[in-house]
Parts: C-alpha cells; sequence; structure tokens
C-alpha cells in the first residue's frame, strides 16, 4: 500500500497530524501548506504529467495534484468555460 501522508523526506507528522495540531494550536514539525490549486493549470500539468491547454483539466487532475503537493486545501472546483480572459493590466 502506498501512503501519502508526507510531503517532504524530513516530515516527521502526517498531514492529518499536522492539520489537526495546528487547529489546536499545539507544536508542529512543519507550517502546514494550504492553497488554491483548482486555477492554476501550470502546478496541475506539472504535478500530473499531463499537457494541458486552458482549461482541459478535471477535477480529478486537480485532486492529483493536491495529494502531492499539499496538506490542506480548500474545496477544489472543476473548470467550466472554454477561455481565459486577460486584462491590460495582466
Amino acid at each position: 500500500m502506498v501512503r501519502r501522508e508526507k510531503l517532504f523526506p524530513s516530515d516527521v507528522m502526517s498531514k492529518r497530524e499536522r492539520v489537526e495540531a495546528t487547529l489546536n494550536h499545539q507544536a508542529v514539525d512543519r507550517a502546514a501548506l494550504l492553497e488554491q490549486l483548482s486555477y492554476n493549470p501550470g502546478v496541475i500539468a506539472w504535478y500530473t504529467g499531463k499537457k494541458i491547454a486552458g482549461f482541459d483539466y478535471t477535477l480529478a487532475d486537480i485532486c492529483e495534484a493536491v495529494r502531492k503537493t499539499l496538506d490542506l486545501v480548500m474545496p477544489p472546483v472543476a473548470p467550466r468555460g472554454t477561455r481565459q480572459t486577460v486584462t491590460e493590466s495582466g
């Protein structure tokens, strides 16, 4: 059985232990990592190994990237739509 509990070789605590200790204001081995990856196709492509263009990724792809990179996550949201809009400021 493959366990995906630890992100770094130096991790002492599991993801769950780290998050629960953080919420209980207890000591942890490192800061818990939290991010919203649902809208970052570059990161999702990197960690899934898939070629992703625009919104061409699924909820399963988001969850795979989350498992490999984070201790906890905001609820993943599958992309909707077919285009990106960029403002003048980028």
